[in-house]
Parts: C-alpha cells; structure tokens; sequence
C-alpha cells in the first residue's frame, strides 16, 4: 500500500520559526505569541470557575450568534464561528479558492494568509505595505480576474 502524499502546495510552505530573541529578562512577555502580560480580568476568573474546559465548544453557537448578528446589525445566516483566525481564514480559502487562483494578502500581514492561500492550491499576491502599513493602492494595483480572495490586517 502506497503512503499518501500531501498536495503538492504543502511542499511550498515556509515553516514559522518565531524569533523571540535573547532576553536578560528572566521572565518576558512575547507579544508575537499572544502573550498578555497582565493575566486574565478578576471578571473573567470569577466566570472561568464556572466553565467545563474538558468538553469541547458549541459548532454552532445559535445564541452567539443571534448575539454577533443583534450587536453589528448583521445577517445572521452570514455568520460563521470557528476556533480562532486560523481556522476561519483556511476555512475561507478551502471554500472560495481553485487550484491556480490568486488571493492578495499584504506584505507584513498574518502569516496564515500565505500559507492557508498555497495549502489551498492558490498563489499568494504580495501587496507591498507602506511604512509597515496596508497600502490600499497597492492592493488595488493587484487585482485581476484571477483574484478570488483578498486577506489583510487591520489594526483598530
């Protein structure tokens, strides 16, 4: 029997090797791991005592989402939950990308932008940044007819 082999895209990623430098610090907060240097809210603790951690989610959270859709005035049958941006982003180009697609991401952006547009089987389109921020012109400049997705980060 014949060992599977993944697509052929898989090969093409660029593995993450997160540089979180060298501190004298004994104890530093890595910010680029999400890490929060003041600990949970005294308001979350008092519900965290409440939660079953052993037990999975909801998939679809009827109640979350009535809430997302009342609070932003939103369709609520256009609302998708997932178990955070990594697997809605894979899920967006796993459902909207064909082999040989393109999807804009921005140059300094996510790096689950690239790599969920290859898995997918389509190829990245690096819009060049300003100054470390979106360029919305550079954006622009890279839309053609083979665009199917467009992936960016904003910041407030």
């Amino acid at each position: 029997m014949k060992s599977p082999t993944p697509r052929k895209s898989i090969f093409e990623l660029v593995p993450y090797k997160p540089n979180f430098g060298k501190s004298n610090v004994k104890s530093f907060i890595r910010l680029s791991a999400n890490e929060n240097p003041y600990g949970f809210s005294p308001k979350i603790l008092k519900k965290v005592n409440n939660t079953d951690f052993n037990r999975y989610p909801l998939q679809h959270n009827e109640k979350l989402i009535n809430v997302i859709a009342d609070r932003h005035h939103l369709d609520k049958n256009k609302i998708i939950l997932g178990n955070g941006s990594d697997e809605l982003i894979s899920i967006l180009s796993q459902s909207y990308l064909n082999p040989g697609d393109e999807a804009i991401c921005t140059e300094y952006g996510f790096l689950q932008f690239p790599q969920s547009i290859l898995i997918s089987g389509g190829k990245p389109v690096i819009a060049k940044d300003k100054n470390l921020t979106v360029s919305v012109k550079n954006i622009l400049q890279n839309v053609t007819k083979k665009n199917s997705v467009s992936f960016y980060c904003k910041s407030k």
